[in-house]
């Protein structure tokens, strides 16, 4: 029995370690973003790409991954690492409670802040970059290319990433809010007082579900269900461009469930 553990143990190591070694080839593959029949997605985003499944790799769980990021590219000091390490702690130096203090007593939403912008538990999962008003962000390309994001160009295809997986979307947007200083942060299930119930209280995300009927409803983070045309919009695009117009002020007040009649009008 204990031989057949170790030997589990040791394949299992082995499997992890390949998967490592091979993680810059696999996130290179996703530079740009195809769907299902094999085009590539267009220079700017539009609804009629928004709403299509595209390729995706099940190691990296992401279809489209531009941007060199913290942890699974880089190192701290901004080198080109041969093996992702996706522990916050280990990369940055700092828990989720320092985080949170150092990003509040440095001010990072001053530089912007990173949207996460859910489709649904089985499609796309996407990152924004988000400048605050007057500023740009420049991140570093994986081909080596420098991309600067601005208010005009937060959609254009070098400027965002699509996760196939709602977990490490989350994960991965407080790794880049880190590496570009930029707000960042999402909605927990924790209750009481400290550093996650901090977490919980301010959101960057939108969680988007789907109906039988096939339309989309908003999961706000107390539980309660938002249809699109209550917020006036038809489809997820529409609702994104509000987003990116009004800022993070209606994004949380979108999220918490509470009322948004005085932005819309």
């Amino acid at each position: 029995m204990e031989k057949t553990k170790g030997r589990e143990k040791v394949k299992g190591q082995e499997k992890e370690t390949k998967r490592d070694l091979t993680w810059q080839e696999l996130t290179e593959a996703r530079q740009t973003a195809r769907d299902m029949e094999g085009n590539t997605i267009s220079q700017f985003l539009t609804w009629e790409e928004m709403g299509k499944r595209f390729l995706k790799d099940g190691k990296t769980m992401a279809s489209h991954w531009p941007i060199l990021s913290l942890g699974y590219h880089l190192d701290r000091d901004g080198n080109r690492v041969k093996v992702k390490d996706s522990n916050f702690k280990q990369v940055t130096g700092f828990s989720w409670a320092e985080y949170y203090h150092l990003r509040d007593r440095e001010n990072w939403i001053k530089n912007g802040h990173i949207l996460n912008f859910s489709m649904g538990g089985y499609s796309n999962h996407y990152i924004f970059f988000l400048p605050a008003p007057g500023k740009e962000i420049t991140v570093k390309l994986i081909n080596g290319q420098l991309s600067t994001i601005k208010q005009e160009t937060i959609l254009n295809h070098n400027n965002y990433l699509i996760i196939t997986n709602h977990g490490r979307s989350q994960h991965l947007a407080h790794f880049l809010g880190f590496q570009f200083r930029l707000y960042s942060a999402s909605p927990g299930k924790a209750k009481g007082k400290g550093s996650m119930a901090y977490y919980q209280s301010n959101s960057t995300t939108i969680n988007l579900q789907k109906n039988t009927d096939g339309h989309f409803y908003l999961l706000t983070k107390n539980g309660k269900k938002i249809t699109l045309q209550d917020i006036g919009v038809n489809n997820p695009y529409q609702l994104l461009l509000i987003i990116l117009d009004k800022g993070l002020s209606f994004t949380d007040k979108l999220t918490a469930g509470k009322d948004i009649k005085n932005y819309l009008k």
